[in-house]
């Protein structure tokens, strides 16, 4: 007996072919043909992934924009209608509970999209701090109900445009619209966002899951551009490139938004107390924490998460978070936690492969960009 979870698109992926693999409490495709096919494929043409593991957390009603204010780094009020923000769910210390969208469908109307593995968590922490600030709001996860499917590559815009007949150029980066599909089995509304996860153009849809099989398969039909379903391996692969973190690896309840780079994901607002500020503001003012860093290997190897990072005197200086050999890269990159004063662009320093240390040197990230 297993309490594995399977998205309304299992049925898909093994018609597909696809290897499965459990993540987040959740069978989903690791791969269809290969990673580095799948990631290729994804930078030149367009590739479809099944997400329906995230979670969707809606907050509604009167008081849902103060609620949201005094919980979030982010602040709801600035958002325009219509309008996404990455952001973060932070504990008491400022630590990252779960990094999250967060989408203003209404005045006082919000969904927030979570980490699979951390949906329940975000759900029970968001509901401890409503009943903490009395509000009045009403909080649903409704992530059981609905799939969702992301269109990732230079031609996503013409894949949309075919299957949804919507006008995809129109939606702006981090803005979505909730639009009317049909299919075979009548009417439903879908909410579409110009988001991402793999460095390319592309658009995320939440939809029912009635209706996702049937969406997966016109997309896959679409003669707008070749469309090809991508798994996990190219999907975290192509995040790395694009410099993007990862819950679990760069991001956690031991670090802070700080650490990793994140701090234009803050709105610091005079007179707004979100949960987790103060000893943000500590830490802000100290300027003496480790810092997220890009690495590229100069040496021989493959960098992996785990992997320790000295200085010329081989004193441990930090640790990789991500590293691997992406298709699009000559050389193996990763992303790591250095401590100060070892964060500079240009700096040379060693990962330990096995018994041999190897030279790294910190680069900008992200490792890669598409070209506008």
């Amino acid at each position: 007996m297993t309490d594995e979870k399977f998205s309304p698109l299992h049925h898909e992926h093994l018609n597909l072919g696809a290897r499965m693999t459990p993540f987040a409490g959740y069978s989903m495709p690791l791969r269809y043909t290969s990673e580095r096919e799948e990631h290729l494929h994804t930078r030149s043409e367009v590739s479809i992934f099944d997400v329906s593991h995230m979670g969707e957390i809606f907050i509604e009603g009167e008081g849902a924009t103060e609620f949201l204010q005094a919980l979030l780094p982010a602040n709801p009020s600035l958002l325009a209608l219509g309008q996404a923000k990455y952001t973060m769910i932070l504990n008491e210390k400022g630590g990252v509970i779960d990094d999250i969208l967060i989408y203003r469908k209404g005045e006082d109307e919000y969904l927030l999209c979570t980490n699979a593995g951390n949906q329940e968590v975000d759900f029970k922490h968001v509901q401890e701090r409503a009943k903490h600030h009395n509000a009045e709001c009403s909080i649903e996860n409704r992530g059981p109900e609905l799939a969702q499917i992301a269109i990732q590559g230079p031609k996503a815009k013409q894949v949309v445009d075919g299957v949804l007949g919507f006008p995809a150029s129109e939606l702006a980066y981090y803005s979505f619209r909730e639009v009317q599909a049909t299919d075979t089995l009548g009417q439903y509304k879908m909410l579409l966002s110009r988001t991402g996860y793999t460095g390319e153009d592309g658009f995320e849809c939440i939809l029912p899951n009635t209706h996702a099989p049937l969406f997966w398969q016109a997309l896959i039909a679409s003669s707008r551009a070749d469309v090809k379903p991508a798994g996990l391996a190219a999907r975290d692969t192509l995040r790395l490139e694009a410099g993007m973190c990862l819950h679990g690896n760069e991001l956690s309840q031991e670090r802070t938004p700080l650490e990793a780079g994140l701090n234009w994901t803050i709105d610091w607002d005079e007179g707004r107390d979100f949960f987790g500020r103060k000893p943000l503001e500590k830490l802000r003012r100290a300027k003496n924490f480790s810092r997220l860093r890009g690495l590229r290997l100069v040496g021989r190897g493959v960098l992996r998460p785990g992997y320790e990072v000295f200085n010329a005197e081989q004193k441990r200086v930090g640790i990789l978070t991500s590293g691997t050999k992406p298709p699009s890269l000559k050389s193996s990159v990763g992303m790591a936690y250095l401590e100060r004063p070892y964060t500079k662009v240009g700096t040379r320093l060693y990962v330990q492969i096995r018994k041999r240390f190897e030279e790294v040197e910190i680069v900008r990230l992200p490792f890669y960009k598409r070209d506008s």
